[in-house]
């Protein structure tokens, strides 16, 4: 406040709990009077969530930043071809998946990235993005060379209990014997209850 300023003690009920509390008047020198409304103990809870809800931005923000490869991280909606785009992005989480199948250069993967951020940032859900060629190495891995295939397949069951599952090139016609083997594994976890629809 400017030194000029006067200041009183006033007893007034705070906005929040509505309890009453002394509060500091000030009258300006332009005459205008300003008064605090909140009790102390109710600003500082409003600062702390205010504090809470911030880091949780960030953190969700910072879970989205490491799930998303830095290539998706700055898609252009306006610039990806806008036939399927509006479906996808329009899609809800529930029981009926979807699917994204089309040639290799149809922006399949940037326009699901764009709904993973609807989803991470606007909703709060928990995602699991798989790269299908690690994941197919990691299943190759698994089955052929350290033969415990059954056991890692067993564990990946966690990730059944996220919100949704991404993987690109997932499935393929070419899909490797170990990797349909984990995928099997796997699947019958989910609890889907409808096939995905395809787009």
């Amino acid at each position: 406040m400017p030194a000029d300023s006067e200041t009183q003690q006033v007893e007034v009920n705070c906005r929040v709990c509505g309890l009453p509390f002394t509060a500091c008047r000030y009258v300006l020198p332009d005459k205008r009077v300003i008064i605090a409304g909140v009790c102390d103990k109710c600003y500082g809870a409003k600062v702390v969530a205010i504090r809470e809800d911030a880091a949780k931005k960030e953190a969700t923000t910072e879970r989205w930043l490491q799930l998303c490869p830095i290539l998706y991280q700055r898609t252009d909606p306006a610039r990806l071809p806008q036939t399927q785009l509006p479906e996808v992005l329009a899609w809800q989480y529930g029981p009926e998946g979807l699917l994204l199948v089309g040639p290799t250069g149809t922006y399949k993967t940037r326009t699901a990235y764009l709904l993973l951020k609807r989803l991470v940032l606007d909703e709060g859900r928990r995602v699991e993005a798989f790269d299908g060629l690690a994941f197919d190495h990691e299943c190759v891995r698994r089955f052929r060379d350290e033969g415990d295939g059954e056991e890692w397949a067993d564990g990946l069951a966690h990730v059944m209990s996220c919100s949704l599952m991404t993987s690109a090139r997932a499935v393929s016609r070419r899909a490797s014997r170990p990797r349909c083997s984990a995928l099997l594994s796997v699947g019958p976890r989910t609890g889907c209850r409808s096939s995905p629809r395809r787009t």
